[in-house]
């Protein structure tokens, strides 16, 4: 059967040709549409790996060239806000996981270079924020004393690699598959900044936007020579819209720094205004989206009207078949066999060109996620061919010999 059905196919070509360039058009339309969708959602679902329940956020700005003396500021601020009722832990950081900016510079492991964003943190942050530990521990405060007791962080990083003497930084799972692999990273040297690095833990990734993928990220001691003229606190209170929380804050801030310096805010405003920032992706999303049901809706229109009319043209060729003994259900298969092989003429070359795209490098794209788009496109393209060319088969086969020969 299946070589009468190349037979049919060739003896009709002609037809057959339009109907493969449209599934070629439409194969190539709803991938393209469909992997820009689904990359967008399959970001969108990766977790941002902190928390914003429970937390407020207070900005930081310097006003002064001295930065000891902003470090000293900032640390005396935290050290009076812990000690206030209701407040669970205090944590500071520079370009931290909610802030849209961040420093970006290469890190090196045997020669091997990769690049990273680098965000400083405290001693607490991870608590403060909740950031998962997936491995290792997060570097103590008496790392980090012990580390600049000997190379001092407001002294450049150039050439200050020693055996033995390295800064704590806590790296996240994609640098640490970067550069090990499956194997543990805790342990490990790391080149960061012209420093000696041990890698005291891995976290799991953060992402700055609900749209954008997370990068790999090192986090320093907030010690460490800033590029930043802000430092933010993050803190974790039982509750923060507990009545007088924030005039205790507020009051320790006036009492700690120069009340310009400052601006207080809860995580979940933060991300509301975050959020606003990535309004054109959700514009772009929709558009996608409606360009993915408009293509859709004209496939299905287009492909049962086109298979309608191509079964029905052959009414006279399904009689004879019934009339020497094919079957309602083998007919009714063939029919559909034949739509499927003549939609595989366009979609074979369209797959074939849509393969070679992640070679070019063009873009970054990530293979296994494009890969499968391609596979879930061809399986729903292929059952959406099947159902559309099914009910005019099914019509076609049910249809008496005598009549279908009295017509012609």
């Amino acid at each position: 059967m299946i070589l009468n059905i190349f037979k049919v196919i060739w003896n009709r070509k002609s037809k057959n040709t339009f109907i493969a360039i449209e599934m070629f058009v439409l194969f190539i339309l709803v991938f393209g549409s469909g992997f820009f969708l689904l990359e967008k959602i399959s970001i969108y679902r990766i977790p941002d790996n902190y928390q914003t329940h429970n937390r407020i956020m207070l900005q930081m700005v310097s006003n002064t060239a001295d930065q000891d003396q902003y470090l000293e500021d900032m640390e005396k601020l935290a050290r009076n806000l812990s000690f206030l009722p209701g407040i669970i832990k205090v944590g500071k950081a520079v370009d931290g996981p909610l802030v849209g900016s961040y420093m970006s510079s290469g890190v090196e492991v045997d020669s091997i270079k990769f690049f990273a964003q680098f965000r400083g943190a405290d001693a607490n942050l991870h608590e403060a924020l909740g950031l998962q530990l997936v491995e290792g521990n997060w570097y103590t405060q008496e790392e980090i004393n012990l580390y600049a007791s000997v190379f001092p962080f407001n002294q450049s990083g150039e050439g200050m690699i020693l055996e033995n003497i390295n800064a704590p930084i806590v790296i996240d799972r994609l640098l640490a598959e970067k550069f090990f692999g499956d194997n543990p990273a805790t342990g490990k040297i790391i080149i960061a900044r012209g420093r000696s690095c041990r890698v005291t833990g891995v976290v799991e990734p953060s992402k700055r936007y609900a749209f954008e993928k997370p990068e790999p990220t090192v986090y320093f001691p907030t010690e460490w020579p800033l590029n930043s003229r802000r430092m933010d606190l993050y803190l974790h209170v039982d509750d923060p819209y507990q009545t007088g929380l924030m005039e205790q804050i507020n009051h320790r801030i006036f009492t700690s720094v120069d009340q310009e310096m400052w601006n207080i805010s809860t995580l979940a405003s933060m991300q509301a205004t975050k959020n606003h920032y990535i309004e054109q992706e959700r514009v772009d999303l929709v558009q996608v989206n409606f360009l993915v049901l408009f293509v859709l809706f004209t496939a299905m229109l287009g492909l049962t009207g086109i298979f309608s009319y191509n079964i029905n043209k052959r009414k006279p060729e399904m009689g004879i078949l019934l009339a020497v003994g094919s079957t309602q259900f083998s007919l009714q298969w063939r029919l559909v066999l034949e739509m499927v092989f003549v939609s595989l003429l366009g979609i074979v070359p369209a797959i074939f060109i849509l393969i070679q795209i992640p070679f070019l490098k063009i873009f970054p794209i990530d293979p296994v996620f494009y890969y499968q788009t391609l596979l879930w496109v061809f399986v729903f393209i292929v059952a959406m061919v099947i159902l559309f060319a099914w009910y005019p088969a099914m019509k076609a086969s049910r249809m008496e010999p005598a009549q279908a020969l009295k017509e012609e």
